[in-house]
């Protein structure tokens, strides 16, 4: 009798051991599983920002290239005119063909118009960010945008005969949680020389939630010509 009661005591006393072992590895290996899960969670992240940014850097660098060519003697016209459905999502302005050599005046290349757009909803839809060329919004939402009427999707003609009609930037997939994806500020206001270039983005997920928990914001500051 005495052997048996021993021996329950000690079986007893090792299945409440193991019960705690048990608890203890199992919070041990949540505990792992929720660090491995972060770590990886966070280098997902900062895969997407390093993509995020680069995109988001070309893009700005050939904005401000682009931009760079306008000049803001051409008051009519440069470069901004908000007659034409621009707003603060972009600017347009006429390239330079020649000089006319009596005068020494500009000669405007008025076929070759430039519009920096971002996504708007207004009179010339558009869900990316692009640089559009041509003599004016309503002759390339007809013949540049496609089917579906909207600058920035896949059907838009991008090239004809050599020429570049569409050159697209960001794709709307990379849309802010908040705010707009392109934002451009002229001081002084309203058609001022010097511009404030902000682009807001993030990436939307397979599951259609945005991967970044803040968006990424780059801004650039670009004196135009006078």
């Amino acid at each position: 009798m005495f052997y048996r009661q021993q021996t329950s005591r000690v079986c007893g006393f090792s299945l409440i051991e193991m019960a705690i072992v048990v608890v203890v590895l199992s919070i041990l290996v949540l505990a792992i599983l929720s660090s491995v899960f972060m770590t990886q969670k966070a280098f997902a992240e900062s895969e997407v920002v390093s993509r995020l940014t680069l995109r988001a850097r070309n893009a700005m660098d050939r904005i401000v290239f682009v931009a760079s060519q306008a000049v803001t003697t051409d008051t009519a016209f440069t470069p901004l005119n908000p007659a034409t459905g621009t707003n603060s999502h972009g600017f347009r302005f006429r390239q330079i063909l020649s000089f006319d050599p009596d005068t020494g005046q500009p000669v405007f290349d008025d076929l070759w118009r430039v519009f920096i757009y971002g996504p708007d909803s207004g009179s010339f839809p558009c869900d990316s960010l692009v640089i559009l060329r041509g003599p004016d919004l309503a002759t390339l939402l007809a013949g540049a945008s496609g089917a579906d009427a909207t600058f920035g999707t896949n059907d838009d003609l991008f090239t004809a005969g050599g020429n570049t009609f569409v050159e697209m930037l960001i794709p709307g997939i990379y849309n802010p949680a908040s705010g707009d994806m392109v934002n451009i500020d002229f001081e002084p206001a309203p058609f001022g020389r010097l511009l404030t270039i902000t682009l807001r983005l993030n990436v939307r997920g397979a599951d259609g939630n945005f991967l970044l928990p803040d968006d990424l914001v780059i801004t650039e500051r670009l004196a135009l010509k006078q």
